[in-house]
């Protein structure tokens, strides 16, 4: 490629090879739309973080009880620009369709309550409880405002949602830790999660232009009119349905090494298990193809699916149930 300037195990640079491509090129029709730099993975993000905290720390019979309330508060603007893609046709004669950028903002803010209470009654043993607010931001490439959509064959829309919310957790977490010079520090721990809102991929058949508006299509668009919207699958990130819940157990052992001779003496050993249980409320459906139908206009074959959605307990997306780090 380029005369042997740039192989295929290289990045393009598009604007070296636009020149070349010169008659390819102009047969696009929208001077918004360019082939060689439309693959809608592009996007601008900003994103602006404040936040603030109270704490206090009180002690008690000689530091036997060690107590730390406190409250955070969080807030997050999030200003984004993506892209509109609509694919119209990819022929070797023509190549034409849609691109303009599409843009959102929004911002949140969360109040988030902490409390830390520590019991030590001795040198070697303390027990430690934990009751806290946390957040969890979905993956940014949630929240772009991009649209992939293509007339050609079957192929499905793929949409990022602005509104897309973020997951809160109230966690519960009691933890005792034994330490001993010569053998180390080991801690148990048991912990609870109360999580609203976590978010995952979910695919979506859209039937009808119902279907398109209730997951979240724009009627504005043009695809929408052309009906290219329908009896495709859609790919969008959705929140968990209700209350979500991990609950399970830690066990963490750390050692210094002093013991060994030469540099071993200077190493640290540790190892971390985690056994975690999990539950969450997650959309499951069936599609059932009943007929397909031939007409002779866009989009040339129909099929008539009977499209049926509920929900369905399971483990929360992503969550695995053994975690070890050594």
């Amino acid at each position: 490629v380029l005369n042997d300037n740039v192989t295929i195990r290289h990045f393009f640079d598009v604007d070296a090879i636009e020149p070349v491509w010169t008659d390819w090129i102009k047969d696009y029709e929208f001077a918004a739309y360019h082939p060689l730099k439309t693959d809608n993975q592009n996007y601008n993000i900003q994103e602006n973080y404040y936040a603030g905290y109270l704490m206090a720390k009180f002690n008690a019979f000689n530091d036997v009880l060690t107590f730390i309330p406190g409250v955070r508060y969080e807030e997050e603007e999030f200003d984004a620009t993506g892209y509109y893609h609509y694919l119209q046709n990819a022929s070797t004669i023509t190549f034409n369709g849609i691109y303009e950028p599409r843009t959102a903002k929004r911002k949140h803010g969360f109040w988030l309550p902490m409390m830390h209470l520590k019991v030590k009654p001795l040198d070697w043993f303390d027990t430690r409880l934990a009751v806290t607010k946390t957040i969890s931001r979905p993956n940014f490439r949630y929240r772009i405002p991009f649209v992939t959509v293509s007339f050609e064959g079957d192929s499905d829309t793929e949409r990022g949602d602005p509104d897309i919310k973020t997951a809160e957790s109230w966690n519960y977490d009691l933890s005792t830790s034994f330490y001993e010079s010569k053998f180390g520090l080991f801690t148990i721990a048991g912990f609870y999660k109360e999580i609203e809102n976590f978010s995952y991929m979910l695919d979506y058949y859209v039937a009808d232009n119902e279907d398109a508006v209730k997951y979240g299509l724009d009627p504005d668009d043009p695809a929408f009119d052309a009906k290219h919207y329908i009896v495709k699958d859609l790919s969008t990130p959705v929140n968990t349905y209700g209350t979500s819940t991990v609950k399970g157990f830690e066990l963490d052992y750390q050692a210094n090494l002093k013991a060994l001779p030469g540099l071993l003496k200077n190493m640290t050993f540790r190892i971390n298990y985690t056994r975690a249980f999990s539950k969450s409320w997650l959309r499951q459906y069936s599609v059932t193809l009943d007929s397909i139908s031939y007409i002779t206009e866009a989009p040339w074959i129909v099929e008539h699916k009977t499209y049926d959605i509920g929900f369905r307990r399971g483990r929360m997306v992503t969550q695995p149930d053994h975690i070890l780090n050594m």
